[in-house]
């Protein structure tokens, strides 16, 4: 068994595990030998367990495609997803006052109308629609500075993790 390497803090601290060559186990602090860990069997735990959770992780990334830039994942979305955001009190009023204008549209044209507004949100609070029709419909009303008509964490449904070919 090859000796393994644990880096943590940044590279402060390196946990050596060269048990299986006879080499000891051993903590580095800023790449100088610090601490002797052989016998610490509660450290040795943690030092396995989380190299097998690297392993694990690196693993289901190879097998999604995820590809990594700055820790940042890269998401392919249609404008026809759905999208589901916390409306704050403007945003709300904007649905509103769409849909009077679009009420009274229909009654000028000799339609009966849409009714009364009715606000429908998810058993989580959150409005859902399309990704064009949160553009069109709040798009005017996002500037710096402006009150916002939703809160800015936006989920976003189905989308695809792009291919590092397809950015």
């Amino acid at each position: 068994m090859a000796t393994e390497k644990l880096t943590l803090d940044n590279g402060k601290y390196t946990i050596v595990n060269g048990l299986g060559e006879g080499k000891g186990f051993k903590a580095l602090r800023y790449g100088e030998e610090w601490r002797n860990l052989a016998g610490d069997n509660l450290v040795l735990s943690l030092f396995q367990e989380v190299m097998e959770l690297q392993e694990s992780n690196a693993r289901y990334e190879r097998l999604l495609g995820i590809k990594q830039a700055e820790g940042k994942t890269t998401f392919k979305v249609n404008a026809n997803m759905h999208v589901r955001v916390k409306l704050t009190e403007r945003g709300i009023d904007i649905l509103k006052h769409n849909h009077v204008e679009l009420n009274k549209l229909i009654h000028a044209n000799g339609g009966t109308g849409l009714g009364e507004f009715e606000l429908r949100l998810d058993e989580d609070g959150y409005y859902k629609t399309q990704i064009w029709m949160l553009m069109k419909d709040f798009g005017h009303a996002m500037s710096m500075g402006s009150r916002e008509p939703f809160l800015l964490d936006l989920i976003i449904e189905n989308g695809t993790i792009m291919e590092e070919s397809e950015k």
